[in-house]
């Protein structure tokens, strides 16, 4: 687990960055997620190929279903463990809960209902100082 440096945005208002703790995901973890996943839908899409008049549809749909689920479990490169993030709209702390860090990763601000977006901005603890990390408490 380390500390990785987020930046927060909306389109209107200033960025924000704060340090989160996160648990980098490693390529042998990204393999097996991606299998996981195809195995399962791809699984589903062997099943129903043997129920008649619906297996024209369901085998198909689990088929494409699966491989777009594997694309965005692909794109995962950070499992968020917790972190607090300010809101760049209202300056209210928003609480991060366990999540996959994607490159579209988007939270909701309890406070002012503000989509607030998420990417990494550093993911070196050396570089960052001890208020990005700690914050100012």
């Amino acid at each position: 687990m380390e500390q990785i440096l987020v930046r927060a945005y909306t389109p209107s208002d200033p960025t924000k960055s704060t340090a989160i703790r996160a648990h980098r995901i490693s390529k042998a973890e990204l393999v097996t997620n991606v299998l996981k996943k195809l195995g399962i839908y791809w699984g589903l899409a062997f099943l129903t190929f043997f129920i008649p008049v619906y297996n024209v549809f369901f085998v198909p749909f689990f088929f494409l279903i699966g491989v777009y689920v594997a694309i965005k479990v692909e794109r995962a490169k950070f499992e968020i463990m917790h972190g607090k993030i300010e809101c760049p709209h209202c300056n209210e702390q928003i609480k991060l809960r366990k999540a996959v860090l994607t490159e579209d990763f988007q939270v909701t601000c309890p406070h002012c209902v503000t989509v607030v977006k998420l990417s990494v901005k550093a993911s070196r603890t050396s570089n960052l100082s001890h208020t990005e990390l700690y914050g100012s408490e």
